[in-house]
């Protein structure tokens, strides 16, 4: 018996990297995961397109996975961007850092 089994999870920045492989490792473990990225090509069993920036966005996607699924279980808050812009305290501008805050935060 997996330690997930039946469990809805949703996972953002799911279609490379660490969200990825979270996803597939619950899904390994028996949950129902949600695969939540920029684009609908997130790893899981429902891919949704949603930009973590965007407020309405989110809500729209939990909206959509409570209409689905009928709950969320776990939530793991993976998405996270490093733009080449933002590599120094000294250099990067203002816009870099507020989208870097916007998302990563």
């Amino acid at each position: 018996m997996g330690r997930l089994d039946d469990k809805v999870c949703v996972v953002t920045g799911a279609a490379s990297g660490i969200g990825a492989e979270t996803a597939r490792r619950f899904g390994d473990e028996g949950a129902i995961v949600v695969g939540a990225d920029l684009r609908d090509d997130g790893v899981g069993d429902l891919g949704i397109a949603v930009d973590v920036s965007d407020e309405r966005q989110v809500a729209d996607m939990y909206e959509r996975v409570i209409d689905r699924f009928g709950r969320i279980d776990v939530l793991f808050n993976n998405a996270g961007i490093s733009p080449l812009e933002d590599q120094s305290v000294l250099d990067t501008s203002l816009e870099a850092w507020q989208r870097v805050q916007d998302v990563n935060l």
